[in-house]
């Protein structure tokens, strides 16, 4: 099959994005103009699912480059209320321990990244 064969037409792209996005088969198919057999239909077509965890991965990008940003302002606020002498050592100590409980997520995280990494290096390597 050619690639022109496998691309989508503009209303199968309109589903999988809503799809992608959590919407129902019944909004998707509302979207692209079709009915909800149609969309049922189209879920079973490799490249149609394909689109799907596409569009939901570009998805999850946009989001951790988000959270990425947010992170930072979350830390200057922890580290304000950590260094804030009005406030309660209580508070205080909340925002001390979140942010270490923070940091050995973070490097929990890193680990496993190395770790993937380098099982990913070794499968290739061996050809797999």
């Amino acid at each position: 099959m050619s690639d022109e064969e496998k691309s989508l037409t503009t209303k199968q792209e309109s589903a999988a994005l809503v799809l992608a996005t959590g919407g129902t088969q019944q909004e998707a198919a509302t979207a692209a103009g079709v009915t909800d057999r149609t969309v049922r239909r189209w879920l079973v077509l490799p490249e149609f699912t394909s689109a799907i965890k596409d569009a939901e991965s570009e998805q999850l990008r946009g989001l951790h480059r988000r959270l990425t940003g947010m992170a930072w302002e979350a830390l200057d606020v922890l580290q304000a209320e950590m260094k804030n002498s009005e406030g309660t050592p209580g508070t205080r100590t909340r925002a001390a321990l979140g942010a270490l409980q923070y940091m050995k997520e973070l490097r929990e995280l890193a680990s496993m990244q190395e770790q993937l990494d380098a099982i990913e290096n070794r499968l290739q390597e061996a050809g797999l």
